[in-house]
């Protein structure tokens, strides 16, 4: 009888330890469990932040190549402009290409926005363009200097939703600020036709104290020499005046649209009364 509790005993023993290993087991398991969690989180949660930043470089890639190909557009459309705008511009009339530069019509006075109005549209439209809509709506702003452009856009926010999904019940997401700003050497600037109509006029001034005579003044300033462009000048007249007509042409080739993509020279005209 004794012996038959003694076994008794033993067996409830026995059934609780394996019970007791079970739970420890159980909470080991658990812990371990939980921990892994852990880790994979603190692991996707970089991993999300890191494409964030990915995807503000390729857009800043994308922005500065905007701003390359913004500005040979604008080059293209300020020369088919004479450099010039306003009111009180005229086209030169029996050769309406050229325009008129005086007083009142040259670039000192409007290159500025000309070139700034016309660099904007088209670095507008090509950040339109990127395939990301969250990107592709930023608000800019251009200031232009000298032979840069410094393009500064407004603060956006970038955020990655979660799309990885642990054990049914933990995700992660990352929110990232993309503050740009950068600055785009200018090969020609504002500057460059500014600098053009004080040579030309500088070169005038010396031509016409030579000689008053057309052809002997038109053989002067052909003398000049821009750095970047090739200029031929020649004589005309109109209403019984006379007209000095400039044609410069690029000594580099750009790449613009004029009814379809062109890479090409840019050529400026404007005529000036003598």
């Amino acid at each position: 009888m004794e012996g038959k509790m003694i076994n008794k005993k033993g067996h409830v023993f026995a059934i609780g330890l394996v019970i007791a290993t079970l739970i420890i087991c159980g909470v080991i398991l658990y812990s371990f469990t939980q921990s892994s969690k852990k880790i994979e989180i603190a692991m996707a949660s970089p991993y999300a932040l890191q494409e964030l930043y990915d995807k503000e470089t390729k857009f800043t890639f994308y922005a500065e190549d905007s701003a390359h190909l913004a500005e040979n557009q604008a080059l293209f459309e300020v020369c088919q402009k004479g450099a010039v705008s306003g009111l009180s511009c005229k086209p030169y009339e029996p050769e309406s290409a050229y325009v008129i530069w005086n007083d009142t019509c040259n670039p000192v006075l409007s290159i500025d926005e000309l070139f700034k109005k016309s660099f904007n549209s088209s670095f507008k439209n090509f950040i339109a363009n990127y395939p990301d809509e969250t990107l592709n709506n930023a608000n800019f702003s251009t200031t232009i200097m000298g032979s840069k452009a410094d393009i500064n856009f407004d603060i956006i926010s970038l955020k990655k939703t979660p799309e990885i999904v642990i054990s049914g019940i933990l995700t992660y997401s990352a929110e990232h600020a993309y503050d740009s700003s950068f600055s785009h050497n200018l090969e020609i600037g504002p500057d460059e036709f500014r600098n053009i109509y004080s040579l030309v006029y500088a070169k005038l001034k010396e031509c016409i104290g030579r000689s008053s005579d057309m052809t002997l003044v038109t053989s002067c300033m052909n003398e000049l020499n821009p750095d970047r462009w090739g200029m031929k000048v020649h004589s005309s007249s109109s209403e019984g005046k006379n007209y000095l007509l400039f044609d410069l042409t690029s000594k580099n080739k750009f790449l613009f649209e004029n009814n379809g993509l062109k890479f090409e020279l840019l050529v400026l005209k404007f005529a000036i009364k003598v």
